[in-house]
């Protein structure tokens, strides 16, 4: 719980400094182990270094924001992803191994083309997602869980 509360922090450090001026982020979370240190590692280096946040195209752009991020794609998080865009819901999802994205794009477009879109880096993750940020985090259970 002590990583869930220290993720929680520099997501909300990150969703800040991208501008969020309010704090509401909403997190869902399930276990949680080593896996997430890369993203937690990711972030803390983007908040320490604002100059990291440049970005190279506007927020605004004609790119529709996602209503619901999702973070972790093993079985249950691509399940679950694929659950939530099929009832209409816009979804962004991450995973720090990017085929894991890839196979679940692939499976999105299978599935009739579900409102899914994927993301390589934590920035890219929180940007994809509409104010308030609500954000799923599924780490696969396992022995340090």
């Amino acid at each position: 719980t002590n990583e869930i509360q220290l993720f929680t922090g520099l997501f909300s450090r990150l969703c800040l400094s991208l501008g969020s001026i309010d704090e509401s982020v909403t997190f869902f979370s399930v276990s949680i182990s080593p896996p997430l240190s890369f993203l937690v590692s990711a972030i803390t280096e983007l908040c320490q270094k604002p100059e990291a946040l440049s970005l190279s195209i506007s927020p605004m752009e004609s790119v529709a924001l996602s209503r619901i991020g999702l973070a972790g794609l093993a079985v249950m998080g691509q399940n679950l992803a694929l659950n939530i865009a099929e009832k209409g819901f816009p979804i962004s999802v991450y995973n720090r191994t990017t085929s894991k994205v890839d196979e679940t794009l692939d499976r999105a477009a299978e599935e009739g083309k579900l409102p899914v879109a994927g993301q390589y880096s934590p920035r890219d993750f929180v940007l994809s997602i509409q104010k308030p940020r609500s954000v799923i985090i599924l780490v696969k259970a396992g022995a340090p869980v």
